[in-house]
């Protein structure tokens, strides 16, 4: 059995049933496509802002399906989430669940705020929340029966 040197494509694989030794040439081949772009001009500014954080706000979308047309339907946005100084709820089509009510409730389970909602836009001083933390929104229909409930966050 003789020896065979390696004659075909990078990719090929060849599995050899006998060890190497020190007097068969390997060839190692590799390709390097990479381009680096190096400016020496570089524009320095006296004044650098560093930020340590990242502040994201959402707004709660609750979708109240009344009807069949979804463009009778009340929508309701509570924003900023979370909050720190006040929370906005604000409704389209208002006068339809005029009879419907938004509660509040602390961490601890205990209710803090009530309202009916009608007026188009609410806005909640959320210094009377209390401290911080994580706050649950609960909306009830004309009935009392519980028809959607969120988290809010109060900073």
């Amino acid at each position: 059995m003789g020896f065979q040197l390696f004659n075909g494509n990078i990719d090929d694989v060849m599995i050899y049933s006998r060890g190497l030794n020190d007097t068969i040439p390997v060839l190692d081949t590799t390709f390097v496509f990479d381009t680096i772009y190096i400016s020496d001009t570089v524009p320095v500014f006296d004044t650098v802002e560093i930020q340590q954080y990242i502040s994201v706000t959402d707004t709660l979308i609750i979708d109240l399906p009344l009807s069949d047309n979804p463009q009778e339907n009340p929508q309701i946005k509570i924003y900023p989430n979370p909050a720190k100084e006040k929370l906005i709820i604000s409704i389209t089509n208002q006068t339809a669940i005029s009879e419907y009510r938004i509660k509040i409730y602390n961490p601890t389970g205990v209710q803090i705020f009530e309202v009916l909602l009608t007026n188009p836009e609410i806005e909640l001083d959320i210094g009377q929340f209390g401290e911080a933390g994580l706050y649950i929104l609960q909306i009830f229909n004309e009935l009392q029966d519980l028809i959607d409930a969120r988290k809010i966050l109060i900073e």
